[in-house]
């Protein structure tokens, strides 16, 4: 009995976070009141109070869960690191992006936050720092201010924009995803992986 209400419990938290980040997502953090939370989760609301302070710690939560998942990833220490060739760099790049858009939902609400003032607004910039070391294995301290601001926006911030619009953007455009993912891997490795040499 207790095991079946401990993952009664866990069940309901994942509801609340998974329809949390639903609602974010399509509406924005300010518009999305707690009452519509649990209304989506099919829960009490009293509940999301006993697992979250506020939603502010909802949407923490969220951000945090992400960031431990992209830590999780980093490659660890003693594994070989040599540089890829250009069709690893492509299949690289091509499988970030599809992890990344598993977690679109998440990507679209940081990019949001981003351009506020509060507590969230620089957590685009933590989620971006772990992601763009692991990409590079290594440590921020070992490159300059001028190397992750190249990152940063040539980089993560080109995948990000393209993950978070690439389906409107092709409705818009009619054009299909998969042509666009082609088109984007190209441009990027083009213009981006062409200047890595000069951080070398």
């Amino acid at each position: 009995l207790i095991a079946m209400a401990r993952k009664s419990s866990g069940d309901s938290k994942a509801r609340i976070l998974e329809a949390a980040e639903a609602l974010f997502a399509e509406h924005g953090f300010s518009a999305t009141s707690v009452d519509a939370v649990a209304k989506k989760a099919g829960v009490n609301k009293a509940l999301i109070y006993y697992y979250f302070k506020d939603k502010n710690a909802l949407i923490q939560s969220l951000f945090e869960a992400f960031l431990q998942e992209v830590m999780d990833k980093v490659r660890p220490e003693g594994e070989p690191r040599g540089r890829p060739g250009p069709d690893q760099i492509r299949s690289i790049i091509a499988a970030e992006i599809q992890r990344m858009e598993s977690k679109k939902q998440l990507l679209s609400i940081m990019l949001m936050e981003a351009f506020k003032h509060g507590e969230h607004s620089d957590f685009l910039f933590t989620f971006a720092k772990t992601a763009m070391r692991h990409a590079q294995q290594g440590d921020e301290n070992s490159h300059s201010a001028r190397y992750w601001l190249f990152e940063f926006f040539t980089g993560f911030l080109a995948s990000l924009t393209f993950v978070t619009l690439k389906d409107k953007w092709c409705r818009h455009f009619s054009c299909d995803p998969d042509a666009a993912l082609d088109h984007f891997l190209d441009v990027f490795i083009t213009t981006h992986f062409q200047h890595h040499d000069e951080f070398d």
